[in-house]
C-alpha cells in the first residue's frame, strides 16, 4: 500500500516508529437511527487510519494518492473497494497486528458523498445475504480466495460501504447486531490523515528490536494518535502514551538524541530534524514535525 508506506516513513521521520474483543451479544431490536460506515469497526483492531479523500484530491501534490491505494497487490481488500474510492469523501483502514506481524487482517470503510447509489456497486464471486437489524443496510458474505480479500461486504444506504476480511467478519457482524463498540479506535476527523492505535503484548517492540533508537521510543508505549495536516509543509502531530511518566521521559530523551543524529545527516533529513518538537505531559509524549512537500513527492 503506497500511501501506508509513505505515512509510515513520515511518522518515522518525526521519531514515531510509527482489550480483548467484547463478547458477542444476541441480535437486538431493529435500530431506528442511521449508522456511519466507520462505526462498524470492532474494538479488536490495533491501528485505524482515517484518510480525508476529498481534501487530498484537492491538492495537486497529492492527486492520485487515494486512487493508488487500490493498486497494490498487497492491498486486496482496498482493491475490492476501488469503485467507491474515486468519489469517496473519507476512507478508514483498520488493521490487526499478529505475533508474526501484519498478515492482511482488517476492515476498510469508504464514506460516500450524499446521494451516492452504493447499492448498485458491482460484486464479484459467490455472495450470500446476511440478515441484520439495522434499516437501510445490506450485508453479504463473499467468497474470498486469500486471507487479505474481503469476506464480508456491508452496504450502508447513501453513506458508503464496509469490507472486512475473514478474520474480522464475525466481529463486524457482532457490531451490526449489538451496536457500535464503545472502545473502538476512532481517529479524529482532522487533517489530511489521522490515526489512532494501541500496543498489545509488545508487537512494536518485537518489530523494532534490531533498531536501537526506535526500540527506545517504543519501550513502554501503549497507545498513540495523531494527524498529518497541510500547511506550508506536511505537519505531523502525534501523542504517544506510555505506561508511566518515567517511560515517557526516557522516550523523549531518546527522541532528542535521534533528532540530533538526523540533523547531522544534512539535506532534507536535517530540515525535518530541525522542525521536530518534543514535550512530555505526564505519561505522554507530544511530537510535532514538518515534512517538506518535495520530500513527500519523492516518497509517493
Amino acid at each position: 500500500m503506497r500511501w501506508a508506506s509513505a505515512a509510515a516513513l513520515l511518522l518515522a521521520s518525526s521519531l514515531i516508529a510509527c482489550r480483548g474483543p467484547a463478547s458477542a451479544s444476541e441480535p437486538s431490536a431493529p435500530r431506528s437511527r442511521s449508522i456511519m460506515p466507520s462505526e462498524l469497526f470492532p474494538d479488536d483492531l490495533d491501528l485505524v487510519v482515517r484518510i480525508d479523500a476529498a481534501r487530498i484530491r484537492q491538492n495537486p501534490m497529492l492527486t492520485g494518492v487515494v486512487r493508488d491505494l487500490a493498486k497494490s497487490s498487497t492491498a486486496e481488500i482496498l482493491a475490492s473497494a476501488k469503485n467507491a474510492l474515486g468519489d469517496a469523501t473519507a476512507v478508514w483502514v483498520g488493521t490487526r497486528w499478529m505475533s508474526d506481524g501484519f498478515q492482511g487482517d482488517g476492515v476498510v470503510a469508504v464514506e460516500a458523498p450524499p446521494g451516492s447509489d452504493i447499492r448498485d456497486a458491482p460484486r464479484s464471486g459467490g455472495v450470500r445475504r446476511v440478515p441484520v437489524p439495522w434499516p437501510g443496510i445490506d450485508v453479504f458474505e463473499r467468497t474470498a480466495s486469500s486471507r487479505s480479500e474481503p469476506a464480508l461486504e456491508v452496504i450502508v444506504e447513501s453513506r458508503g460501504v464496509v469490507l472486512a476480511t475473514a478474520a474480522e467478519a464475525d466481529a463486524v457482524l457482532r457490531v451490526l447486531r449489538a451496536g457500535p463498540d464503545g472502545g473502538r479506535l476512532d481517529p479524529p476527523a482532522r487533517g489530511l490523515v489521522s490515526f489512532a492505535g494501541r500496543v498489545r503484548g509488545g508487537e512494536i517492540l518485537r518489530a523494532t528490536a534490531a533498531v536501537g533508537a526506535l526500540r527506545a521510543l517504543t519501550d513502554g508505549l501503549i497507545g498513540y494518535a495523531g494527524s498529518l495536516e497541510e500547511r506550508d509543509a506536511i505537519e505531523v502531530e502525534a501523542s504517544l502514551t506510555y505506561v508511566s511518566p518515567d517511560r515517557a521521559a526516557a522516550a523523549a530523551e531518546a527522541g532528542r538524541r535521534t533528532a540530533k543524529r538526523l540533523a547531522a545527516a544534512g539535506g532534507k533529513t536535517e530540515k525535518v530534524a530541525d522542525s521536530i518538537w518534543l514535550t512530555e505531559v505526564r505519561s505522554s509524549l507530544q511530537v510535532r514535525a514538518s515534512v517538506p512537500f518535495a520530500w513527500l513527492a519523492e516518497l509517493h
